[in-house]
């Protein structure tokens, strides 16, 4: 028995199956949380991205364990973590790459302004927000800039206003 059918199972005796499947089913792996949190639900993991200087960034990468799962999940976590989100890692390696270009490119004299285009128009509006139609949307960045926005503004929080969707 694979460790997500033995996970599946345990959820389903204290939720039921339908719920069972709405809990495996949802997969947001690149969430991000306004301004630095970036859960990683399917693999128990929260990612912490502080910036120290203007020029240094550390990222934490925090696991947890889920009650009633099966011992095997939580070894799936710290396996995940420790192959895909070591420094020797392709995955990180690429992601701290990008950081780095983005940094670069941020301190030139390119214009004043950061794309964030790619995909705009194709996300899908749902109720609570809008859900990207591709993996590579930048959507969660315009968010967060339109988060920081209402922050800067002091609209956040007031009643009748969507801070949802664009």
């Amino acid at each position: 028995m694979t460790q997500l059918h033995a996970h599946f199972e345990v959820l389903e005796q204290a939720y039921g199956r339908e719920r069972a499947l709405e809990i495996l089913g949802m997969n947001r792996h690149n969430t991000i949380i306004y301004g630095s949190g970036s859960p990683h639900t399917v693999f128990q993991q929260f990612h912490v991205i502080r910036p120290v200087a203007v020029d240094r960034t550390m990222i934490e990468i925090q696991t947890f364990r889920l009650k009633g799962a099966p011992d095997a999940v939580f070894k799936r976590s710290l396996m995940y973590a420790n192959v895909i989100n070591s420094p020797s890692s392709n995955v990180m390696a690429d992601d701290v790459e990008v950081y780095t270009r983005c940094q670069k490119g941020n301190l030139t004299n390119g214009g004043d302004w950061i794309s964030l285009h790619r995909y705009l128009g194709t996300d899908r509006v749902v109720p609570g927000g809008m859900i990207s139609t591709n993996g590579t949307s930048e959507l969660p960045m315009r968010n967060q800039f339109r988060a920081w926005k209402q922050y800067m503004l002091g609209q956040i929080g007031k009643p009748g206003e969507n801070h949802d969707v664009a």
